[in-house]
């Protein structure tokens, strides 16, 4: 296995963008990372029988499509972490554990980063897949079989790096080399890694961040402890279009 830098054209390139305020790189394949919560609502969605899912950047734009798209599809999101008015459910991925996705037509989901993050890597091109420690190995998987330029799209808190989400991104580069022989990191993959191997290989710092002291006050801390297990899931959602369609 080599570690080495190289250009972003190189074959077996890794790179990591660290929150949403970042210019993005030129990538083949892309792993968004929202692990508090909704890349791990998402996963939690199809791995227990979600048909599919449709994105939506807004609120106003969410009850838009449901409108449209009828009473089988089911609205879900967050505002300051919290489901805004008339939403059917918030962004638990808890929530499918006793609810049975495969009975609705679709799920109509908006939060306040984790959309915003797939929605901007499907507008750069390439693949794109909502990644978790849930399904961090199944991920890596995919994403290793899809091309060889991948980048980790860290969606962070409020523009700036979120610790969750760095920690995550690091397990991410450590499974991807794991997945081939030659690979090259870019810097913000170096450091993801880094502090992924500073702490321990485990995601318990990640409930000491700012987004999850928020979390705990309002009563979601049972959501963090599920959203850091990790590979649990084998489900890898995929933006199928850059209107923010999302299939198994």
């Amino acid at each position: 296995m080599e570690i080495g830098k190289d250009p972003e054209n190189s074959v077996g390139f890794i790179e990591c963008v660290l929150d949403l305020s970042s210019g993005l790189p030129e990538s083949d394949v892309w792993l968004v990372v929202d692990l508090f919560r909704a890349t791990t609502t998402l996963a939690s969605f199809f791995e227990h029988g979600g048909k599919c899912c449709r994105l939506a950047q807004e609120v106003e734009e969410a009850f838009s499509l449901k409108k449209l798209l009828g009473p089988g599809w089911i609205l879900a999101g967050e505002r300051d972490s919290l489901p805004p008015e008339g939403f059917d459910l918030g962004n638990s991925p808890r929530a499918f554990l006793s609810l049975d996705p495969g009975k609705w037509e679709g799920l109509i989901l908006t939060t306040t980063n984790g959309t915003r993050g797939l929605l901007r890597a499907s507008r750069q091109g390439g693949t794109v897949f909502a990644a978790c420690a849930q399904n961090a190995g199944a991920a890596a998987g995919k994403a290793s079989a899809s091309g060889s330029r991948i980048t980790i799209l860290c969606c962070g808190q409020k523009g700036k790096p979120a610790l969750e989400d760095t920690l995550c991104a690091g397990l991410l580069v450590e499974r991807l080399l794991s997945e081939s022989d030659r690979r090259f990191l870019g810097n913000g993959a170096r450091e993801a890694l880094a502090a992924w191997v500073k702490s321990g290989r485990t995601l318990e710092a990640a409930k000491e961040s700012e987004h999850a002291r928020r979390l705990v006050e309002l009563g979601f801390s049972e959501d963090l402890d599920f959203c850091c297990q990790i590979d649990g899931f084998q489900a890898v959602p995929r933006v199928a279009s850059p209107q923010g369609l999302i299939l198994s």
